[in-house]
C-alpha cells in the first residue's frame, strides 16, 4: 500500500473490526529525512481493500507504538509526540472507527513515549512506557544517548483523566515495555535494563499502582514478547523471544523453561528479533523479523518445531511488524523499500499486508530452509530488589487532525477466482448550498472523503471513493480604474485556482494579464458553480480632468434634478461641499454616487449662486483641490 503525498509509510500493528474488516496502524514520513511524521491508521475490508486512510496527529512529530481494539468499537493509540517537547512526550489519543480523533493526552513535562496501553475489565486503560530523566539531544528533536531512564506506568479512566501513575528505577536505564490484567485482576509488567541482559517481570496492584512483587531474567539482546499465558494453578507462562519462561503465582521461577536456537541457510538469527504471534492448538506461532527475509514457525509446547517459512518479496529486504493469527489465518504486516513509486524519492517504504494459513503457507513469497534446535534453560536463581520513586508527569489535553489520504493498492497477490476486487476514484465539486447523492445511496451536503462499498454476487470487493471539494462563489476583482504611470504597463494578478477557468478580453487564459496600452480590460472567471465578470479602465494620463457642471435644476422633471460630478474616471473624492454665499455648509458628501439636490434639512433653497469645493485624487494617489461656482434655476 501506498498513501498519496508522504514519503514512507511503516506499519506497526495489526487489528480486526467486529465485522472482519482489518485496521492497519502506523506512521508517515512526509519526507526522505524522516520528518514530519503523522500516526497512520487505514482501514480495509477482510480482503484487504482500503476503505480509507487517514494521517492523524498535529502540527508536530506523532509515532505509534500500541493500539488497543476496546469494548465500544472504538481505539487508543500510544507513543509519543512532539506537540510541545522537542524531545517528545508520552502520548495517548483515542480515536472511532472511522479514524476520528476523539481526545488525546500528551504527559509532560519529562520527555518520554509509551509501549502499549490495556483496557482493564472495568473500562479504566493502563499504559506502560518510559521517562527521560537524563538525555543528550542533537538540537533537531533527536535524542543521542540515554543517560538515566525511568519506569513509567499509568491509569486513566476513559476520559483521559490520570486515576495514579508510577515513576521508578533500579539501575540507570530502564525501561517497561509491556502490561497484562491477569486473572485476579492485577497486572504483570515487564520491562528492560536498556544497556545490560537484565530483563524484570513485576506483578503491580491495579488499584494503587504499588508492586507486589519482582523477579528478574536473561533477557535476548533485542527482547520483545507478545503475551503471558495463565495456568490453572495461576502459574505464569512467558514468551521472551526465543526464551519461555515460567513462574509460580507468587513470582518465583519455576522449572519447565527452554529457548529456541535457530539458523538459516543464509544468516544466524538473533534470537532478540523474535515476536510471539499466537497459539493454535499445542503449539505457539512466532516471528523472526530479521534482515533481509523475515522467518515464521511454529513450536510445540514440547519446544518441537513443527515447520519453519523464509519470506522474500520481489528480492525486496521487508520487516514484520504486526501480526496476528485470525479466524484460522496468520496476517503479516509489515513494510519494504521500493523505488520510484512517486515523484517524491526512491527508495520509499511501503507498507504490505499478508494473509497465510496455518502452516505459514503464502501466494507470491518464495521459502528457504531453516534448521531449529532447542535446548532446556538450567532454573535460574530467584532475584527481587527495590525500586527508587521518581517524579510525575502532568497530563494535557491537545487537539489532533485526521486528515483523508487516497490509499493505493500497488499489488495484488491472491488466488484467483471468478472475479477481481474493483476499486473506482470519483473526484465531485459540492457547490454552496447543494447535495451529492453517493453510489450507495447516501445524500452528502458537506466535503470530504467518503467510501462507498459493496460485495458482488461471488463475493469480491466493489470499492467506490468519493472525493467531495467545496468550490464557493468566485471572488473577482480587477482593481480599481488605473493608469499607465510613466507609459509602464500595468499587470493585473487573479488568484492562480485550478477550479476556475479564466478569458481575458483578447482570449488569453491565464491567471495574469498585463495591459500595455490605455482602454477597457474585462476578465471572464468560470468554475463548475459559478461565473462572473469584470472590467477596469487603464487610462494613458493618470490625472484625469473632472467635469463640473454650471447649473441645475431641482424642479422634479427628471432633468438636471440634482448637482453632482458625473464622471472622475476612477479617481477618488475625498469630499464635496456646498455653501451658501454666507459661507454656510449646505451639503457635505464623501460618495461619488451622491449629490446635492437644492434642499438644506429639507428646506429648499433659493435660486441663486453656490460655491463647491471638491478634494479628490487621481489615479496615483495625487491630491487635487477644485474650487468654483454652481448656479440653481428655479
Amino acid at each position: 500500500y501506498y498513501n498519496n503525498g508522504f514519503n514512507s509509510t511503516r506499519v506497526k500493528n495489526i487489528s480486526f473490526a467486529p465485522n472482519n474488516d482489518i485496521f492497519l496502524f502506523g506512521s508517515l514520513n512526509q519526507n526522505a529525512k524522516e520528518s514530519n511524521v503523522d500516526a497512520w491508521v487505514m482501514r480495509t475490508t477482510f480482503h484487504g481493500t482500503p476503505l480509507w486512510s487517514k494521517a492523524i496527529g498535529t502540527s508536530a512529530d506523532e509515532t505509534i507504538n500500541s493500539i488497543k481494539n476496546i469494548k465500544n468499537g472504538n481505539y487508543i493509540l500510544v507513543g509519543a509526540t512532539k506537540y510541545n517537547s522537542q524531545y517528545g512526550a508520552g502520548w495517548i489519543a483515542k480515536i472511532d472507527s472511522s479514524g476520528n480523533p476523539l481526545w488525546s493526552l500528551e504527559l509532560m513535562p519529562t520527555s518520554g513515549a509509551l509501549s502499549q496501553i490495556i483496557q482493564l475489565d472495568n473500562g479504566d486503560f493502563v499504559a506502560a512506557g518510559i521517562l527521560y530523566l537524563n538525555f543528550n539531544g542533537d538540537g533537531n528533536g533527536n535524542i543521542t544517548s540515554i543517560l538515566n531512564s525511568s519506569n513509567f506506568i499509568v491509569r486513566i479512566d476513559s476520559t483521559g483523566n490520570i486515576i495514579w501513575q508510577r515513576s521508578f528505577y533500579h539501575n540507570n536505564k530502564e525501561k517497561l515495555e509491556r502490561i497484562q490484567q491477569i486473572s485476579d485482576g492485577n497486572l504483570i509488567a515487564t520491562g528492560i535494563v536498556t544497556d545490560s541482559t537484565l530483563g524484570y517481570i513485576l506483578k503491580i496492584d491495579q488499584h494503587t499502582g504499588d508492586i507486589i512483587w519482582v523477579n528478574q531474567y536473561e533477557k535476548p539482546a533485542n527482547y520483545n514478547y507478545s503475551s503471558i499465558k495463565e495456568g490453572d494453578d495461576k502459574s505464569l507462562e512467558f514468551k521472551t523471544g526465543t526464551n519461555v519462561y515460567y513462574f509460580t503465582a507468587d513470582g518465583k521461577f519455576k522449572a519447565g523453561a527452554y529457548s529456541i536456537n535457530m539458523t538459516t541457510n543464509k544468516t544466524p538469527i538473533d534470537g532478540g528479533r523474535i515476536l510471539h504471534i499466537g497459539s493454535v492448538g499445542e503449539s505457539d506461532i512466532y516471528c523472526a523479523n530479521i534482515k533481509p527475509d523475515p522467518i515464521v514457525f511454529s513450536v510445540k509446547d514440547n519446544a518441537t518445531v513443527l515447520w519453519a517459512r523464509t519470506y522474500i518479496f520481489n528480492s525486496q529486504s521487508v520487516t514484520l511488524e504486526g501480526s496476528r493469527i485470525y479466524k484460522n489465518n496468520i496476517y503479516l504486516s509489515g513494510s519494504y523499500k521500493a523505488s520510484n513509486i512517486s515523484d517524491t524519492t526512491s527508495n520509499e517504504q511501503i507498507a504490505y499486508l499478508l494473509k497465510a494459513t496455518l502452516t505459514g503457507k503464502a501466494l507470491c513469497f518464495d521459502t528457504s530452509n531453516i534448521t531449529f534446535k532447542t535446548s532446556t534453560i538450567p532454573l535460574t536463581e530467584n532475584t527481587s530488589y527495590t525500586f527508587t520513586d521518581e517524579g510525575s508527569v502532568t497530563p494535557a489535553y491537545i487537539s489532533l487532525y485526521a486528515k483523508n489520504i487516497l490509499p493505493v493498492r500497488l499489488l495484488d497477490c491472491t488466488q484467483q477466482t471468478c472475479c477481481n476486487d474493483a476499486v473506482f476514484t470519483k473526484k465531485v465539486v459540492l457547490c454552496n448550498n447543494t447535495s451529492y447523492i453517493l453510489p450507495d445511496g447516501s445524500t452528502i451536503t458537506k466535503p470530504g472523503f467518503y467510501t462507498s462499498r459493496f460485495t458482488t454476487l461471488t463475493g469480491c470487493d466493489s470499492i467506490f471513493y468519493t472525493i467531495l471539494s467545496q468550490q464557493t462563489k468566485i471572488n473577482l476583482t480587477l482593481t480599481h480604474d488605473t493608469c499607465l504611470i510613466n507609459n509602464q504597463p500595468v499587470t493585473f494578478i487573479l488568484n492562480d485556482d485550478s477550479s476556475v477557468h479564466y478569458r481575458w478580453q483578447d482570449g488569453t487564459t491565464k491567471a495574469q494579464f498585463t495591459a500595455f496600452m490605455p482602454g477597457e480590460y474585462w476578465v471572464t472567471a468560470i468554475s463548475s458553480c459559478d461565473a462572473v465578470k469584470d472590467s477596469v479602465k487603464v487610462f494613458g494620463d493618470c490625472a484625469q480632468p473632472v467635469f463640473i457642471p454650471s447649473a441645475f435644476t431641482p424642479n422634479d422633471d427628471g432633468l438636471n434634478d440634482v448637482f453632482r460630478i458625473p464622471e472622475i474616471s476612477g479617481q477618488h473624492i475625498s469630499f464635496f461641499n456646498i455653501y451658501n454665499r454666507y459661507g454656510q455648509l449646505l451639503f457635505h458628501s464623501e460618495d461619488v454616487a451622491k449629490g446635492w439636490d437644492g434642499t438644506r434639512n429639507n428646506l429648499q433653497q433659493p435660486a441663486g449662486t453656490y460655491i463647491y469645493v471638491v478634494r479628490y485624487f487621481d489615479l496615483i494617489n495625487t491630491p487635487h483641490l477644485l474650487k468654483g461656482t454652481i448656479t440653481l434655476i428655479r
